[in-house]
């Protein structure tokens, strides 16, 4: 079996691009935990992607804003010319778009990186989770 860290060293070896969207409420794989995966995917080609208000399964929160990353993602690395209209990544750490879900919920989607400089083991207020930041 192996494990994620494995698995993505994998992915990065075989040059295969990869896409990583979190929930930025997540209870489980805080902000922290992503950027720790994408410290080790950004060696290959990888986008890091982060969903707010979304939590640990945005594919089911909010499939929407989900779709819309995956189109824009799959249209970045992947260009195809005979498509009318073509819709951007956020070209910049920090840019981000808003997507509207089928309920009125505004998702806010923003490219992510790593913080600077990122060391394992230190945390920054972005990185606690929502809920924590909520306290106070």
């Amino acid at each position: 079996d192996l494990t994620f860290d494995e698995a993505l060293d994998i992915v990065v070896e075989n040059h295969i691009p990869t896409l990583l969207l979190y929930g930025r409420e997540d209870p489980w794989i805080v902000p922290y935990w992503a950027a720790r995966a994408f410290k080790r995917a950004q060696k290959g080609a990888a986008d890091y992607l982060q969903l707010s208000p979304s939590g640990h399964c945005p594919h089911f929160e909010t499939p929407k804003t989900v779709n819309a990353c995956l189109l824009r993602w799959l249209q970045h690395n992947f260009p195809r010319e005979d498509l009318a209209e073509k819709q951007e990544l956020p070209a910049s750490i920090g840019d981000s778009f808003i997507v509207r879900e089928d309920d009125a919920r505004e998702i806010s989607v923003t490219r992510r990186g790593l913080p600077e400089p990122f060391r394992d083991g230190e945390i920054v207020w972005d990185d606690l989770p929502a809920w924590v930041q909520s306290l106070f």
